[in-house]
């Protein structure tokens, strides 16, 4: 069997220069890099991302803050969707810059 061409392409380098294989191939969104390290969005994250909104919106904020309207819960749950993926990339860049400092 022939290699595909997602194999037998040039692969990633990452920041200790170390080539690895990434997600940004086939599949993913890139959206740049941070001090060396490359920063892409696999298409799967747009459903997690509804997932989340969807929980956001229908149970844990009217869990939370009881008796507002659809608009304000859609609102709330859009918002804190939209603020989990920084932070979720911040804790992952953390791991990245304490994984390079340490070797």
């Amino acid at each position: 069997m022939a290699p595909s061409a997602e194999t037998t392409g040039p692969p990633g380098l990452s920041a200790s220069g170390v080539r690895s294989r990434h997600a940004s191939g086939r599949g993913a969104l890139r959206l740049g890099s941070i001090s060396g390290f490359e920063i892409s969005l696999a298409y799967s994250w747009f459903i997690i991302f509804f997932v989340i909104l969807a929980s956001f919106t229908g149970a844990v904020f009217p869990g939370s803050v009881p008796g507002l309207g659809r608009v304000a819960y859609l609102v709330m749950g859009v918002t804190g969707t939209l603020l989990f993926f920084p932070s979720l990339l911040l804790h992952e860049l953390a791991h990245s810059f304490v994984a390079r400092a340490k070797g």
